[in-house]
């Protein structure tokens, strides 16, 4: 199938390239413009044939394509003998031509290219569209970078509008920040637990520097066809096949980000009774060595050490930042030695009696200390029906994601948890306390990291390589639950003309950002590249690859579009300051400024697709 899947893709590329390229034909028809090859590809022809005045070509180089017009080149053999004849005099020729009707012909493959992409989305869309996850288009946040979460955006929470446009996911979010460099956000934080209320936000944001400013929303369903490891900590849960997490140590969860970052934060989950109201905390455990305590509270510490039956050093025990008393009241704050080099967030107050740690019931200050030297984790799991785990469509699944809570029981659940009876089932939910979360290598093989190491010593650059195997280094000790989580899949069915908005903005973006220099032109791909993406979308099915195909085929258009030499943007100026001077060009100037952007062209593609065969020999 694979080799069936190249051949629909390098098809569908040479379509794109012959419309385009018949698009000119036509054109230049139309308006008497006389024709002498037409050529798919360039260099030596494979196949050639004359059919009238034209000849048409094969070329052996499948990098685009040609429609070589009468009297487009200042040296046509029509011109050769007679000095003082110009271009312009070659009858039929392409320069004989007024000015709007040669911006006619060169608009006219572009053109055409717009047409068939409009014609694939229409295809697309009365067939029903794509099947895609819920995560890649809604606008519901699943995980937010720490500096956007201080100024007061959360998971969970809606957008609406991103840098003054709809909001349209969270791939979105990145091209803005990555071309304005700040993110002006509206939405709401919905109801789920309180009113909704609505909001607005404008942050500076860099993701050269910072990474990704948020990712969408995803259900969490549990995976049921991959069986849990045997040393995943949920092995013995008894979950079911798209049961949903849905809770997790007091907030709700919405992305697989956002759970990894929780459960790696180092805190406890406090159920806390403030001023006669129980209320839930995360808390930082930090290791006393980094605290400035003083002489006495050192032995008080060690004294609750021994009593809580902890060895080792004092210093290497971790603790809340506070002074707890034997009762376990907080009686004050403790500092960290050094503030300029981390932060501390003090989430309890003074007065505050700690009741349970992590779920678990606490009468002293000797337990605190003890169940905080690690962490176990409180998650409630949601039954999902039939009637929830339908596909929807993607414009009514984001109130759906909403409204599928039933937020009565969930909460009766939740604020049970460390209550010397807690509700363990309730409606649609279940609770799973004290989870022990492990390191991700102690849950899976090592021969599955053996074959990720493999996989990154192949890449032929050092840095590259280094980075990679650095990573799994650094993933093998990320604390996780060893479950296997998949998302909702939803309908994604825009109309053609959203599509059509949508694909030239993005590639208008990707242009402006290039000619910002906020990206590399590594990101590109050339002909080879495009017919890997290709490939993928027919492995993935029809209506995905129809949607590459009109992607593509925007694309293509738009890149013609440029106003550079060589191109058909190029020649359309060209024409317009004919238009504007009223003055005939200078061919011989003409040609001799079109050298070094050809050189630069044919490089460009040259660096293209080497880079494209990097990728498919590398990885």
């Amino acid at each position: 199938m694979t080799i069936i899947y190249f051949v629909l893709a390098a098809l569908a590329l040479g379509f794109l390239i012959l419309i385009h390229e018949l698009g000119h034909l036509l054109a230049a028809k139309a308006v008497g413009m006389s024709v002498e090859s037409f050529s798919i590809g360039f260099g030596p022809a494979l196949v050639r044939k004359k059919i009238g005045s034209v000849e048409y070509r094969i070329g052996a180089i499948p990098f685009g394509g040609y429609v070589r017009i009468k009297g487009m080149d200042r040296n046509d053999k029509d011109n050769s003998g007679d000095k003082e004849k110009t271009v312009y005099d070659i009858p039929e020729g392409f320069f004989s031509k007024s000015p709007w009707k040669r911006i006619f012909v060169l608009a006219a493959g572009p053109l055409a290219n717009l047409l068939v992409a409009i014609f694939v989305f229409g295809i697309l869309y009365f067939s029903g569209g794509r099947t895609k996850s819920f995560s890649e288009h809604t606008s519901i946040v699943g995980w937010v970078h720490p500096s956007l979460e201080q100024q007061g955006l959360h998971a969970g929470d809606q957008i609406f509008f991103c840098n003054g446009q709809p909001y349209s996911g969270h791939k979105m979010a990145f091209s803005s920040s990555l071309l304005e460099r700040k993110l002006s956000l509206q939405g709401q934080h919905p109801a789920y637990f309180s009113e909704s209320e609505a909001f607005s936000l404008e942050a500076p944001f860099n993701p050269d520097m910072e990474g990704v400013p948020c990712l969408g929303a995803s259900y969490l369903l549990y995976r049921g066809s991959d069986p849990l490891p045997e040393k995943s900590p949920l092995v013995d849960a008894g979950l079911s096949e798209g049961d949903r997490l849905v809770w997790m140590d007091g907030l709700l969860v919405f992305s697989g980000a956002q759970v990894s970052q929780m459960l790696n934060e180092k805190q406890s989950f406090l159920r806390v009774e403030r001023q006669g109201k129980v209320v839930f905390v995360r808390q930082a455990r930090v290791l006393a060595g980094d605290l400035t305590l003083t002489p006495y509270f050192k032995n008080e510490l060690i004294d609750c050490q021994y009593e809580a039956g902890l060895k080792g050093k004092w210093a290497s025990l971790y603790m809340l930042p506070y002074i707890i008393n034997g009762d376990g009241f907080v009686e004050s704050k403790v500092k960290l030695l050094n503030n300029e080099r981390v932060s501390l967030d003090y989430n309890l107050e003074l007065g505050d009696k700690i009741v349970a740690v992590d779920g678990i019931p606490v009468m002293s200050n000797a337990d605190i200390l003890r169940l905080v030297q690690d962490h176990r984790v409180s998650l409630i799991f949601q039954r999902m029906s039939p009637e929830q785990l339908t596909v929807l469509e993607q414009k009514a699944a984001d109130q759906a994601f909403i409204n599928s809570y039933d937020m009565d029981d969930l909460l009766r659940v939740a604020e049970s948890v460390g209550e010397e009876r807690e509700v363990s089932r309730l409606g649609d939910y279940r609770l799973v306390t004290r989870v022990q979360p492990r390191p991700w290598a102690h849950i899976y093989s090592e021969a599955l990291l053996d074959k990720q190491r493999a996989l990154a010593s192949k890449f032929r650059d050092e840095q590259e390589r280094r980075y990679y195997l650095e990573r799994i280094e650094a993933e093998k000790q990320r604390i996780s639950l060893g479950i296997p989580l998949k998302d909702l899949a939803v309908q994604y069915n825009p109309d053609p003309w959203v599509l059509m908005e949508e694909s030239v903005s993005d590639s208008l973006k990707t242009v402006k950002a290039l000619g910002m220099g906020r990206v590399s032109p590594q990101w590109l791909s050339g002909p080879v590249g495009i017919v890997r993406i290709l490939h993928t979308g027919w492995s993935v099915g029809i209506p995905e690859a129809l949607a590459w195909i009109g992607l593509i085929s925007v694309n293509l258009a738009v890149l013609n579009l440029l106003p550079i030499p060589v191109l058909d943007g190029g020649y359309i100026l060209l024409c317009l300051w004919e238009i504007l001077s009223r003055r005939r060009l200078n061919m011989r100037l003409v040609e001799k400024a079109l050298v070094p952007f050809m050189i630069l062209l044919v490089l460009f593609f040259v660096f293209l697709t080497l880079q494209d065969l990097s990728r498919v020999f590398v990885g």
